[in-house]
């Protein structure tokens, strides 16, 4: 598996749904943040119910690493996005005291 560079990596595996699975694990990420891929801005969440229908979703993933998801759609289609497209992490500094009770 490919090492992630800081806050930035890259899809390592495209699953059957069209989740991008990057190499970034989450003891790596910042607490708040959001995920830029090609032209797309993606918020993180902690569930797919946190996004409209169709809409792209940061998550961690089961296996324990960052994952590019879309609720009901297909990242991949949305994105263009293939193995090796690069991924990078944008901290959101302050949103924890807009958040209370979000650790």
């Amino acid at each position: 598996m490919p090492e992630p560079r800081g806050l930035d990596g890259e899809v390592i595996h495209i699953d059957t749904y069209g989740n991008l699975i990057t190499n970034l694990p989450a003891a790596n990420l910042p607490e708040n943040f959001e995920v830029l891929i090609g032209d797309h801005r993606v918020p993180r969440a902690s569930h797919y119910a946190a996004v409209a229908e169709g809409a792209l979703v940061a998550l961690i993933g089961s296996s324990g690493v960052l994952e590019i998801s879309a609720r009901n759609a297909s990242a991949a289609a949305i994105t263009g996005a293939q193995r090796d497209t690069e991924v990078s992490v944008e901290p959101l500094p302050g949103l924890a005291q807009a958040r209370p009770g979000h650790n």
